[in-house]
């Protein structure tokens, strides 16, 4: 017969990317010593595997209702989450995933005000480009880059239906690091999703900045 995972066991799993995606539901109950002896029993490419399971869990909960913004609030708030997860990826997937997940929870929020409902035929268009899947992320980030950049031309069709009161609380060097976000949340590419993540990290005033947007919108909506 095949060798017995002991490793994967560990987490009630009978291989590595059952494990890891167990090991989400379980992760607090372990202390990171006796995850790093779990860890070396795996050789590299189960621990790959191990970091495709949990990655999977975690597509799996962003696909549910309000998964995206309960994730979004783990990887800000939830220090022991953030440790684990860091462990379960590798640093270059969590900086992708935390990345995406924070992305894509700004569009949405932009998105679910709704400030297009109003709005005259042409400028959906002209905010929306080419219509079909981009377009909810297109109206977002103009949205965003409307209230929120210190980037505002060529928006004259946007300015027209935006909320332009909801960026108030940013002053002009705020506004700056915001045209540096915005466009990197709505690239929708692992690259500008690490870069994102990890302007977040390097950067108090990024992530005063980030904060700030999301208090807005949260008032807003």
């Amino acid at each position: 017969g095949s060798t017995r995972d002991i490793a994967s066991e560990t987490f009630g799993a009978t291989n590595a990317p059952e494990a890891g995606y167990n090991f989400f539901n379980t992760q607090n109950s372990y202390k990171r010593n006796e995850l790093e002896k779990v860890f070396r029993n795996y050789n590299p490419e189960q621990r790959e595997l191990f970091s495709a399971g949990y990655a999977s869990k975690l597509n799996e909960i962003a696909g549910q209702p309000n998964g995206v913004s309960a994730l979004a609030n783990k990887f800000l708030a939830d220090r022991n989450f953030q440790e684990r997860a860091i462990m379960a990826l590798g640093p270059e997937k969590y900086d992708i995933f935390r990345g995406k997940v924070l992305s894509e929870n700004l569009l949405r929020k932009a998105q679910d005000i709704k400030f297009l409902e109003n709005a005259p035929a042409g400028v959906a268009a002209v905010a929306g480009g080419a219509g079909g899947a981009g377009a909810t992320a297109m109206t977002a980030f103009d949205f965003l880059m409307h209230n929120f950049s210190a980037d505002t031309t060529g928006r004259a069709a946007v300015a027209a239906v935006g909320m332009a009161t909801i960026g108030a609380a940013l002053n002009i060097a705020e506004k700056r690091i915001a045209s540096q976000l915005i466009p990197l949340a709505a690239e929708h590419t692992p690259e500008a999703a690490a870069k994102f993540s990890k302007l977040l990290n390097d950067s108090p005033d990024a992530r005063r900045v980030f904060n700030k947007m999301n208090t807005a919108l949260n008032v807003a909506q």
